[in-house]
């Protein structure tokens, strides 16, 4: 019986070292992901992104954290249109000029996505929105 118990008892100690591990609370994702799911930083530190640095920093910042399911997807901000809304426009490469925006998709069991709004090559603002391992968006 006692045998039985320790045996138990280490199965035990695996399984929430395993969930610990997968899981990693000290990840500030996980962090937000439970108490912030969505929200929008413009002054400050937010994902190891710090408002105000550059693009190229910001962007290895990100890639310290996670590797984008994909290439960044890119927008560049047009005139305003002649109906007196703003259009964004898709861009292929990184647009440091002006104002841009640039999203990262985030597909690790958190299932989110980080958005930085720049200007000039800037960070200006950090978005992001974590769905969580239930949320499907296929």
């Amino acid at each position: 019986m006692r045998r039985h118990r320790t045996i138990l008892a280490i199965a035990l100690v695996a399984l929430i070292a395993g969930v610990w591990f997968v899981i990693d609370p000290t990840d500030e994702r996980t962090q937000l992901l439970f108490s912030q799911n969505r929200g929008t930083a413009t002054q400050g530190t937010k994902l190891s992104i710090t408002v105000g640095e550059t693009w190229g920093d910001a962007d290895a910042a990100i890639r310290s954290l996670f590797t984008p399911a994909y290439a960044p997807l890119w927008e560049t901000k047009k005139e305003v249109a002649a109906g007196g809304s703003d259009n964004w426009r898709g861009a292929s490469a990184p647009v440091l000029t002006g104002e841009a925006r640039v999203s990262y998709r985030d597909r690790s069991w958190r299932n989110g996505g980080v958005v930085l709004d720049l200007n000039n090559g800037l960070v200006t603002a950090v978005h992001w929105n974590y769905g969580g391992p239930l949320y499907s968006d296929l």
